[in-house]
């Protein structure tokens, strides 16, 4: 990434594809143009003006030139990535972190809404923004992204496994058990939510920490025929529910105690092996969220922020009145 200044005198940011790049790193760098393009208006996704393709003549020593071709997207440039704040997380207050935390799941919201899922999300591909003294987030590479409604992969298997970095990849995906639908993508990204919400907390993604000691497994399992291996999969449900409880518990442990249950719950179940289990439940004679919806998400983050702020407030109304007692 390259800062650069438009003819208006704006400050950009340049992204641009390695000439050496493989096919596959081609691929994905286009395929973000693409739906940064889709996605432009959307204020929880960074900002994209132009995506170009240019020759350039480039001269080597001792004489002499060769053409290359350079590829880049012109971006709205950042402050930061957010993985700088998690790596410090415990210099970053609650209410920051709530707040950063809604602005990713606004973007996600609003990826969803226009049938694109992200599949790679974390902290590091989140970028941040200082606009008078306020730090929002908005969500950045985008090369794994997918159109839910383009035509599906020539190699599913391709969307099988996880996309990104295992370390924060949903279990189901290390598995090999997830298939190429829309409900896998979103409830993927779901997941990616709460790794992230977690990450944000710990500076890391809260899959490598419950799953990284069972690899060897993993892998055993991820090698049986599909069917075998959706079986042993489900059937392990319980089990791998249990290898995440002792980070979901220090993650409520890091909680203020006012949020310490609700946050607690909400990272459970964005985090659930299970991944039907991530979606709301529905209470009789109410209407479900359609499936690209994230508003009942935006609501629990939301209904965090109030009770802490609420809780906030009243710790600094009694510390007035007792030092006025004094």
């Amino acid at each position: 990434m390259y800062a650069a200044t438009d003819p208006s005198g704006e400050e950009r940011a340049v992204k641009i594809l390695n000439p050496r790049a493989g096919a596959q790193q081609m691929l994905e760098f286009e395929n973000e143009g693409t739906l940064l393009l889709q996605l432009a208006g959307c204020s929880g996704v960074v900002d994209i003006f132009d995506s170009l393709d240019v020759s350039a003549t480039v001269a080597v020593s001792g004489g002499g030139t060769f053409p290359i071709r350079l590829r880049f997207h012109v971006l709205k440039r950042a402050s930061g990535s957010m993985d700088e704040l998690a790596a410090n997380a415990q210099m970053l207050d609650w209410p920051s972190r709530l707040s950063l935390f809604r602005d990713v799941v606004l973007g996600v919201h609003q990826m969803h809404l226009n049938d694109v899922v992200h599949r790679d999300l974390k902290c590091s591909n989140c970028l941040l923004f200082l606009q008078r003294g306020a730090l929002s987030a908005r969500l950045a590479d985008l090369g794994r992204s997918r159109n839910l409604l383009a035509a599906p992969a020539a190699h599913p298997m391709l969307y099988e496994g996880p996309r990104g970095d295992p370390d924060f990849a949903p279990p189901e995906l290390l598995w090999g058990v997830g298939s190429d639908t829309p409900e896998t993508h979103r409830c993927a990204d779901l997941y990616g939510v709460g790794s992230l919400f977690f990450e944000l907390t710990f500076g890391q993604g809260i899959t490598g920490l419950a799953l990284q000691p069972r690899r060897t497994l993993i892998h055993a399992e991820a090698s049986l025929p599909p069917n075998q291996r959706r079986m042993a999969y489900a059937g392990r449900a319980s089990e791998i529910r249990a290898w995440y409880e002792p980070f979901f518990a220090a993650f409520e442990n890091a909680c203020p105690g006012c949020i310490r249950n609700s946050a607690g719950a909400l990272l459970r179940q964005l985090c659930d092996p299970e991944p039907g289990r991530r979606l709301p439940s529905v209470a009789p004679g109410r209407r479900a969220q359609r499936p690209n919806e994230l508003q009942w998400l935006l609501h629990r983050v939301d209904a965090l922020r109030l009770t802490l702020r609420n809780d906030i407030k009243q710790r600094q109304r009694l510390s007035i009145k007792k030092e006025g007692r004094r």
